[in-house]
């Protein structure tokens, strides 16, 4: 899927994300929240790169934030893949074929519907005090900080991804040349 100096470029954007997380996001707190670059990340490189490379670098981005919670490892793969999945799924379909104009507004509404589905999957799976009214607070942090960070995410990753032939911010047609098939 990746050649071997894009899967480099990748792992220099995953790890610097991770640092910058740890290090400087998770020290500002604003509602009690604080912003989460990590889950910007597969929403942002699906709205680029389309629904497998956005479950891709969810599956990976997710691996290295379950470093930083305490939930279940896993948990942040698992749901930062199927938001990546389906954000670029939906720009894809038919429904979000005008949504390229809305790229900003897209990222910060995938990251709030992935913290939003991340809250959801932790209480399913048994974590205590994560379905509150607090959750409301977090999901407009996250949101709001995602749609800041867009415009840089968007650049950083069509550097990361440059080697990439489906690399584009335009309706992609299947291989064949045909979407009536």
């Amino acid at each position: 899927m990746f050649e071997d100096l894009t899967w480099l470029k990748v792992a220099i954007v995953l790890g610097l994300s991770l640092v910058l997380q740890d290090v400087l996001l998770n020290q500002i707190v604003i509602l009690g929240a604080h912003p989460d670059l990590m889950i910007a990340l597969p929403v942002s490189v699906a709205i680029v790169a389309g629904a497998e490379i956005g479950a891709v670098i969810g599956f990976l981005a997710g691996g290295a934030a379950d470093l930083l919670v305490s939930t279940p490892f896993g948990l942040s793969a698992f749901v930062f893949a199927l938001v990546g999945y389906l954000v670029g799924a939906f720009v894809n379909s038919p429904l979000g074929h005008d949504f390229y104009n809305a790229r900003l507004s897209g990222t910060g509404l995938g990251a709030l519907f992935g913290t939003f589905c991340f809250a959801l999957t932790a209480a399913l799976v048994g974590q205590p005090g994560i379905l509150t009214a607090h959750l409301l607070s977090v999901m407009v942090v996250v949101g709001v900080s995602a749609f800041v960070f867009a415009p840089g995410l968007f650049m950083v990753w069509r550097w990361a991804l440059s080697g990439l032939r489906t690399l584009g911010f335009g309706p992609r047609m299947p291989s064949s040349g045909s979407a009536l098939r």
